[in-house]
């Protein structure tokens, strides 16, 4: 269940600490999937009181909605998740250790796990890659299970079928749904085009990415990534991920001229 006070009121936070970019065109995630938005929630810790504010909205998460009894150690990942995750465990009242978990060469400090229950602490869920392909794992390997997974923003994209897959009850501060894109809109932080782009993208998100590659604008800004030697990793993590659009694609960019 979603508490709508405090997730207006972290939004805000991260609206006025500058943790949102907005385009009419894209963006590059990670995998190489694309959307009209990006959002860093750590731009918290710019302001001591919106700190503050956001690791005590974690911790109502804990006491209302996963229970203090519920699990026995935090665990938090490489790099961002440290940020909530370390200061939460100990303004709990009643404190849990903490398990620091590392994304190469398994590596992780803290205190032992096995036979534990944990409680991760994320600052972003986007795809569910790290919690299934690392964080998930380490904590199994030394004996310990992964129960509930608390993040501070939840972009409500595919990590939410990824946790649910490996049977851990997910959290959040601030789910991006639609109260918190009309928010937004009201407030006046997205124009009607963006936000038109957004919920069209939150229906089907492989659909828009196809949809905005095939028009002018999505192409531009592709040939743009790629004409650039500091971005064009980011545009072939795009037609890696989009692979079923090469010969479009390639047909385009040599029409441009553009090396790919």
């Amino acid at each position: 269940m979603v508490d709508r006070g405090l997730q207006e009121s972290n939004l805000g936070l991260i609206l006025d600490n500058g943790g949102f970019q907005f385009t009419n065109t894209f963006f590059v995630y990670t995998s190489g999937e694309i959307g009209p938005y990006f959002v860093n929630s750590e731009v918290v810790v710019k302001s001591p009181n919106a700190y503050h504010h956001a690791i005590e909205s974690l911790k109502h998460a804990v006491l209302y909605e996963i229970g203090l009894d519920n699990f026995d150690v935090i665990s938090g990942g490489e790099s961002r998740d440290w940020i909530f995750s370390n200061h939460l465990s100990t303004h709990l009242e009643i404190r849990k250790p903490l398990r620091v978990l590392y994304k190469e060469n398994a590596r992780v400090f803290g205190v032992d796990v096995k036979g534990k229950r944990v409680l991760h602490v994320s600052d972003l869920n986007n795809e569910g890659s790290s919690a299934r392909d690392l964080w998930a794992p380490s904590i199994k390997r030394d004996g310990g299970e992964i129960k509930y997974y608390l993040s501070y923003v939840d972009r409500l994209e595919k990590g939410v079928k990824v946790l649910g897959d490996l049977g851990i009850s997910r959290h959040a501060i601030v789910p991006l749904d639609e109260t918190a894109w009309n928010k937004m809109l009201e407030l006046g932080r997205v124009d009607r085009e963006v936000y038109r782009n957004i919920r069209e993208r939150a229906e089907n998100q492989d659909s828009w990415g196809l949809k905005m590659l095939r028009g002018e604008s999505g192409l531009k800004t592709l040939g743009e990534l790629l004409e650039n030697p500091k971005t064009k990793d980011k545009a072939d993590k795009v037609l890696s991920y989009y692979c079923n659009l090469d010969e479009e694609l390639i047909e385009f960019f040599i029409g441009k001229k553009v090396k790919i």
